[in-house]
């Protein structure tokens, strides 16, 4: 057999042959996973919205990464804390977690002192679920619309874990689209010390995804006022969107509806900067197969979580086309806005 043709022969084997095989990066992958620990950040308080879905989760990720996942919980700065401790772990595929996106992009957009961390050298591995958040009040509140809220002749009282969380911002946002006066209280511990103040009257309102606002709107301990959302939702058909009441302000409602995107797919998987590829793709592969296992789907759905999978490529289209939209005037007065 002439070497060229023997070359030519070789090459077609290999081609045929899946990539871990020709270089190794799945199978080696796979191969480090095996019975590791790998530290799960979960940013927010045990209990809260974000804390309950990662758990939920976190035994499916076990399977697919045939690993140990041991949740961490690094509460602080309406998540920031805990994202900041992702940013400084080692790059070894064996520290993980949940990022708040919506806050993130924000921090950085602001130059929150907070935020010591760059979005975009994070190791994305992809978006978690579809959420959508419902302002509350409580039951026996003044407020019984959103257009009473935003007619108020006095500050609205919201509780949110931190500045620039997705609650403050969106809210925030909201304040620009109906013109109405927002005074944010911030510091509360996760999704449930947000709605234990709405209920103990410490503040007007609190803004909270499905996850935690289902069991106490069900239970009558808060009453939801609207969807921060463009469109009714399948869980509470009753409630409104926000966008029912007309807008005050256009090109405010135009930006809010952008940054509404990221908010609803706000919560993510990352890991810390420089994670070798052959550790990410496998990870996301494993992301991927856990957030489309039907048993997972179906236990997210009873608790009110819409488990999907969204692209890395797809956040940075979105935040890029957020961010990327705005000129520097409207840059000056949506800072101001949010601080």
């Amino acid at each position: 057999m002439k070497k060229s043709t023997l070359i030519l022969l070789i090459l077609s084997l290999l081609l045929t042959l899946p990539s871990s095989h020709v270089f190794g990066a799945g199978k080696s992958a796979a191969d480090f996973y095996k019975g590791k620990t790998v530290e799960f950040v979960i940013p927010f308080g045990v209990g809260g919205g974000t804390d309950r879905l990662s758990r939920i989760m976190i035994p499916y990720l076990e399977k697919y990464l045939d690993c140990k996942i041991v949740p961490s919980n690094k509460t602080g700065a309406g998540g920031l804390v805990g994202l900041n401790y992702l940013w400084n772990s080692k790059p070894n595929g064996l520290v993980m977690g949940v990022a708040e996106m919506m806050g993130a992009v924000w921090s950085e957009f602001v130059g929150s002192k907070a935020a010591r961390f760059k979005t975009a050298e994070l190791t994305l591995i992809g978006g978690i679920e579809k959420q959508s958040m419902i302002i509350s009040t409580q039951p026996d509140s003044p407020y019984k619309t959103f257009a009473d809220l935003i007619n108020s002749q006095k500050p609205i009282l919201l509780s949110v874990p931190g500045k620039m969380s997705s609650m403050h911002v969106m809210v925030a946002l909201a304040t620009d689209v109906w013109n109405f006066e927002l005074k944010v209280i911030p510091g509360y511990r996760g999704a449930a010390g947000m709605m234990k103040a709405v209920e103990g009257g410490e503040v007007d309102i609190t803004c909270n995804s499905e996850i935690p606002s289902k069991p106490r709107i069900e239970a009558g301990t808060v009453r939801p006022l609207a969807y921060v959302t463009a469109e009714r939702q399948s869980l509470f058909p009753n409630i409104p969107a926000v966008t029912e009441t007309p807008a005050k302000n256009k090109a405010a409602l135009d930006r809010f509806l952008s940054a509404m995107w990221v908010s609803s797919y706000a919560r993510a998987l990352d890991m810390p900067p420089g994670v070798p590829a052959d550790k990410a793709v496998f990870v996301r592969e494993a992301f991927k197969k856990t957030l489309t296992d039907p048993a997972l789907v179906a236990k997210g759905k009873k608790n009110g979580i819409q488990f999907i999978y969204t692209d890395q490529g797809d956040y940075n289209k979105e935040i890029e086309k957020l961010f990327g939209g705005m000129s520097e005037q409207e840059k000056d007065h949506v800072k101001k806005l949010l601080r």
